[in-house]
């Protein structure tokens, strides 16, 4: 353990285990929204159906659902370097057993969900074991470089550049270069230092006989403090939103901008520039701005920035009856690209300090339950965007859509606001 403590004394980027952590997280990110990416290539060149691609995310969440919470039981109960190398070569493996599948999607359905169920014990392991190599003090800036490593992932698994490798090399060879980042960051994992599980569950209970009273005790952890169940709240909104935005950005383009929907990238770069532009804002701002203030402000930022989002169209219309359409169509496209920079922003504000806040304020004993039923939360939350807001802005219109999440946005900011304000003291902390 001399090793972590060294590690721990560094700056950020010379504690050696926290960069190989990061450059890992980089690697199995983009590869997990690259494969999400080549799939749905593969299933609508099979069928063309929007039902198969609705199969392909439901089966990319389900297992969240069902292992989600029992995945950081496990992950309080071992050690965390052996988990994340365990998920990582069984990604790795399963990752060929998508090549193995072919054009049969029964079998790759079936694939997709052993992968995602892999990655539930990932994610929060991955989480827990910052806390573990990173002194409090530099919390904030490693959440600040994981989540701008989150957005940039996002972007090179489904803008660039695995799009432009399925188009050069197919969906086959680039399922095999995703397999390859699976293995580097499998031995990146690998090269961590040792970590000693918290709870070793050496009492003669069993695995699953423990789970529901170690969930329950990770659940009254949460509900007697406050300041987690804030962070959990605001962390489960934002991942929500982010998710939104990702849905509604592609028709958004091509409706109201009436440009190429895959030039979402618009929306989505400014979007991951804001998020790395929050986190060195986030890491100056908290020293002066209480954390429970910063989170609100992101919120309510974000709740304005949609509704704004939104009315583009309205004030497009407007301008359209005075101005020719390339300029009213620049004067659209800049507004939308300071819009997305904002949002992005305002994600930061909340994720960051709350990520942070569950890290700080979660014994060793329970982080992995406690991250593990964030995750949870946050993928059943997002059952209703993937499935619904498509559906709704084709009845409703897409603007009207954005406008309303945003509204609704604000009403969460005004809920935290007051139900949280009360028992925050000025630090951020439980009064």
């Amino acid at each position: 353990m001399q090793d972590v403590q060294a590690a721990r004394e560094q700056g950020l980027l010379t504690n050696r285990p926290f960069v190989r952590l990061w450059v890992a997280q980089a690697l199995t990110q983009t590869a997990q929204n690259g494969i999400f990416f080549v799939l749905m290539v593969m299933i609508a060149e099979a069928t063309g159906s929007t039902t198969h691609l609705s199969l392909l995310v439901f089966s990319t969440i389900l297992p969240s659902v069902v292992f989600g919470l029992a995945a950081g039981v496990v992950v309080d109960r071992h050690s965390k370097k052996t988990i994340l190398v365990v998920a990582n070569l069984l990604r790795a493996a399963l990752v060929v057993g998508y090549l193995g599948a072919g054009d049969t999607l029964a079998l790759v359905y079936l694939v997709n969900l052993l992968f995602s169920s892999a990655s539930q014990f990932f994610a929060p392991a991955e989480l827990a074991t910052i806390a573990l190599l990173v002194p409090k003090n530099q919390l904030m800036k490693a959440n600040g470089l994981f989540n701008m490593t989150f957005i940039a992932s996002q972007f090179a698994g489904l803008v660039f550049p695995v799009p432009v490798l399925v188009k050069v090399f197919d969906t086959y060879w680039t399922l095999v270069g995703l397999a390859v980042a699976y293995v580097v960051a499998t031995v990146l994992v690998s090269l961590l230092p040792r970590d000693r599980a918290p709870v070793t569950g050496e009492d003669g209970r069993g695995l699953m006989l423990g789970i529901w009273e170690e969930l329950k005790e990770g659940w009254q952890h949460i509900r007697s403090k406050p300041i987690i169940s804030f962070a959990m709240l605001n962390m489960t909104t934002a991942t929500t939103l982010i998710l939104v935005l990702s849905v509604v950005s592609a028709p958004f383009v091509k409706r109201i901008l009436g440009i190429r929907a895959d030039d979402a990238v618009y929306i989505l770069a400014p979007a991951g520039i804001g998020v790395g532009l929050g986190a060195l804002l986030t890491q100056r701002l908290h020293r002066r701005i209480p954390i429970f203030r910063l989170v609100n402000l992101g919120l309510l930022g974000f709740g304005i920035s949609l509704i704004a989002f939104g009315s583009t169209n309205w004030i497009g219309r407007y301008l359209a009856s005075g101005l020719p359409e390339w300029a009213v169509v620049q004067w659209l496209l800049g507004t939308v690209i300071v819009l997305a920079l904002f949002m992005g922003l305002s994600f930061a504000f909340i994720t960051i300090p709350a990520q942070t806040i569950l890290q700080e304020h979660s014994p060793a004993s329970l982080r992995g339950k406690i991250f593990a039923t964030q995750l949870t939360l946050g993928n059943v939350a997002s059952i209703f965007p993937i499935l619904f807001v498509g559906g709704l802005a084709d009845i409703f219109g897409i603007a009207q859509v954005i406008v309303f999440v945003g509204v609704f946005v604000l009403g969460i900011g005004v809920f935290v606001l007051r139900h949280y304000g009360g028992q925050m003291g000025a630090s951020g902390t439980p009064a």
